[in-house]
């Protein structure tokens, strides 16, 4: 038991860490409210995150099984290549709605490493720069599925585990066996951010989460070695700049 209760205080040890680093972040990176901006602490966060996660899944209505979207009866007789392209014109003219698909074996990695390191940031190029985005992501054993949520930098650090998500996605996982298909589908809160920008921060999430030359000094740092942590070499692969003060 001491052994058990040793590592568990490491980890909260790194995750509150992973916070402190959120506050060091440039204020131009995370927007500041109009005054001091308050960091959530791990403590906080951990209370308010069932309650927030519960009412944004509601909010952006994601089916918590496949099963709510697809018979998957009748789904075992159909081609994958037919499956993927029904996905797509399913979601096509669904307003505030994202989809994707990707094999199950890039499925899994993507999954590992989201439990292996389940928050990052991402910003987003806007005319005057960018906005910062916090990512969360969990592994829902009991529907095979995977959650990621993505939160303005500025509402989760002026309101923690109460900010509400721009975004969250759901990966569902029921076909990666049999059909080598992992179905992903998101709903986006369209006055804050587009249906594009949802789409680039899909794009974004898999570049640094399933490769490995950005996977390891950016997303594992972020998690694990937060001191270490270069935000501005975020950016400068992105091709995005601070804005400078004064």
């Amino acid at each position: 038991m001491e052994e058990e209760d040793a590592k568990g205080d490491t980890g909260e040890e790194k995750t509150a860490e992973m916070f402190r680093a959120l506050a060091r972040l440039p204020l131009a990176a995370v927007r500041s409210m109009g005054g001091a901006v308050r960091v959530a602490s791990y403590s906080e966060a951990a209370a308010d995150e069932a309650a927030r996660k519960a009412a944004s899944a509601a909010s952006m209505v994601l089916p918590e099984t496949l099963e709510g979207i697809l018979d998957l009866d009748k789904v075992s007789e159909v081609p994958r290549e037919d499956l993927v392209e029904g996905w797509r014109a399913h979601h096509l003219d669904k307003d505030g709605v994202v989809c994707a698909t990707v094999g199950g074996e890039v499925g899994a990695k993507l999954a590992s490493r989201v439990v292996e390191s389940p928050r990052f940031v991402v910003p987003i190029p806007r005319d005057q720069g960018f906005v910062t985005v916090l990512l969360e992501g969990r592994r829902v054993e009991e529907t095979q599925a995977l959650d990621v949520w993505y939160t303005f930098l500025h509402t989760y650090q002026q309101y923690g585990g109460q900010a509400a998500p721009v975004m969250a996605t759901r990966y569902y996982y029921d076909l990666a066996e049999s059909k080598d298909l992992v179905l992903m589908r998101g709903g986006v809160d369209t006055m804050a951010i587009s249906v594009e920008e949802a789409q680039y921060l899909g794009n974004q999430t898999s570049i640094f989460y399933l490769q490995d030359d950005k996977y390891t000094p950016f997303v594992h740092t972020f998690n694990h070695q937060p001191d270490s942590f270069n935000f501005e070499a975020i950016l400068e692969s992105l091709d995005l700049t601070l804005p400078t003060s004064g």
